[in-house]
């Protein structure tokens, strides 16, 4: 298992986190760790880029959203970037997808319909 690579942009009150790779269950444990690490008071919006995450593994999906659940009781707002095609349909399949928001790009101006 090859894991995921993380890397941190930061623009207004948002935190745009760059992940390149497979998601799979323990790399959600990776992601809510760099998160907890790399986040402060005056982030509102983390935002993950998923343009480079051809696959999220469904056994992740709960996770990623009691990851969602965890940011939303500290007051900060998740977002999806980038989803491919396949894995937003996965989400939708699998219940998930409403309970995500999805953008087209990191200016939150792109909040898409679930």
């Amino acid at each position: 298992m090859m894991g995921i690579d993380l890397a941190i942009r930061r623009k207004n009150a948002s935190a745009i986190i760059d992940v390149v790779g497979n998601i799979g269950y323990s790399d959600v444990t990776v992601l809510q760790e760099y998160i907890k690490q790399n986040i402060t008071r005056r982030t509102s919006n983390v935002i993950l880029n998923m343009k480079k995450t051809p696959i999220v593994s469904s056994s992740a999906f709960p996770l990623m959203y009691r990851l969602h659940e965890t940011l939303t009781n500290t007051e900060k707002n998740l977002f999806l970037m980038n989803v491919n095609d396949e894995l937003h349909e996965t989400l939708q399949n699998q219940g998930y997808q409403e309970k995500f928001k999805f953008i087209t790009n990191e200016n939150l101006n792109s909040i898409l319909e679930s």
